[in-house]
């Protein structure tokens, strides 16, 4: 069959085009005007979204680099990797009224990031913030205006005060990205009250009043928000989107989770474990990976053994998923590792649509490995050696974050050239 004959079919065209990563299809896209309307028509985008829906890679933002510029270092999680060497996207994006503008990746959902740029006034010292999100496949960047709100001064005052962004984002759910909004207001007793721990213990405990608002990337503006109060201060910065919906957890019997569609404020339950957390014992981890939400709590008495918790699909209870024990491969992976005293982090729990290719990311040590949940085998992720010697700088042992990151090329609508 000719070429021209492929490239008249649009059902073969589908067939080849959809076996293909997604930045060549971006490549693809200047071949002639009838590929590029193909590519980016929504329903080849849908479909193509339904095959390559699981995480392909980690993303680790390199951080020693210039203003305007960020490193992004895309690895590889296959087995063996798809190319011998992580791929290196920068971004440099100048803008002529903020030089000194520091970006940071501030969360990664579904193929986009949210990137945080902090403005440094020269004169004052003073830090401007400014929020971006981000497509690493296709480039392609918009920036959005934070939230501006009246607070109580006496709240600023009293060191109550926090907020905190999430990227919501699921193409498959909806074609435009959101944004929700969480912060900290002055108490306000005409607001909705979540009871989360109330008990005989702190029954004189204070209130703690809340404020959900949502921006839109279809109508690029932020909603009117909804205020509610809880019996418990909840850890802000740790919420996690997945299946449509920001969850936070708390040290009680349940905690909430915000459904970003419908905007409604609901609980759910929280292990039994996580209410007889003992000394030395915390948790460890709270995220999610392909619509799973995982919960691991860790010992430092006894840190290489601990169960993966998944909160199942009704919302009525967790279970748990795999029970992990990293004595023995941990020493044939890193041989003459001292047991006694080593760093120790779960970084992500990344689920792939063969089960047997699903790990959990740890950072021990100035490695980062991989435990496959299935075979139970333990490898060094090599890419992040070769990151930092090609950087001429060791591994960060502090704030050391890697992100779960899935190719994405949907053209989001409001994005910008």
């Amino acid at each position: 069959m000719s070429v021209s004959s492929v490239a008249q079919s649009e059902d073969l065209l589908t067939e080849i085009l959809l076996r293909l990563p997604p930045k060549p299809l971006t490549t693809f896209k200047c071949v002639s005007k009838q590929w590029r309307a193909f590519i980016s028509n929504p329903h080849f985008v849908r479909t193509y979204l339904t095959s390559h829906r699981f995480p392909s890679s980690l993303l680790y933002e390199f951080p020693q680099h210039p203003n305007n510029t960020l490193s992004l270092n895309i690895i590889p999680l296959t087995l063996p990797p798809s190319d011998s060497s992580p791929l290196t996207l920068l971004l440099r994006r100048l803008f002529v009224n903020a030089p000194n503008l520091h970006l940071r990746v501030w969360q990664s959902c579904n193929g986009l990031l949210l990137v945080r740029g902090i403005e440094v006034e020269t004169h004052t010292g003073d830090g401007i913030l400014h929020y971006f999100v981000f497509n690493p496949i296709t480039k392609r960047l918009v920036a959005f205006e934070p939230i501006v709100d009246a607070f109580d001064k006496t709240v600023f005052a009293s060191g109550l005060h926090f907020s905190s962004l999430f990227l919501a984002y699921d193409p498959l759910r909806f074609p435009h990205f959101r944004v929700v909004s969480l912060q900290s207001v002055s108490y306000d007793d005409a607001c909705d009250t979540f009871d989360l721990g109330r008990t005989e213990f702190n029954s004189s405990a204070p209130y703690y009043t809340y404020k959900l608002t949502v921006y839109s990337s279809e109508t690029g503006c932020w909603s009117d928000g909804i205020c509610f109060n809880t019996t418990a201060m909840i850890k802000i910065e740790a919420g996690v989107y997945c299946n449509g919906a920001i969850h936070w957890h708390h040290p009680t019997q349940k905690s909430l989770y915000f459904d970003v569609a419908s905007q409604c404020l609901k609980t759910y339950p929280m292990p039994p474990e996580i209410r007889s957390l003992g000394p030395g014992q915390f948790l460890g981890y709270f995220g999610q990976s392909r619509g799973h939400l995982h919960m691991v709590f860790l010992s430092s008495a006894q840190l290489l053994l601990f169960d993966v918790f998944e909160l199942v699909k009704d919302y009525s209870g967790w279970s748990v998923r795999i029970r992990v024990d990293l004595s023995h491969s941990l020493q044939v992976a890193i041989p003459g590792i001292n047991l006694e005293t080593f760093l120790f982090n779960i970084m992500c729990i990344v689920r792939q649509e063969k089960e047997e290719d699903s790990v959990v990311v740890l950072y021990i040590d100035d490695y980062v490995l991989s435990y496959n949940l299935v075979d139970k085998t333990l490898r060094e992720i090599t890419e992040f050696q070769s990151i930092f010697e090609l950087n001429a700088t060791e591994m960060p042992l502090e704030n050391f974050e890697l992100f779960e990151y899935c190719e994405n090329l949907s053209w989001v609508e409001g994005f910008t050239a």
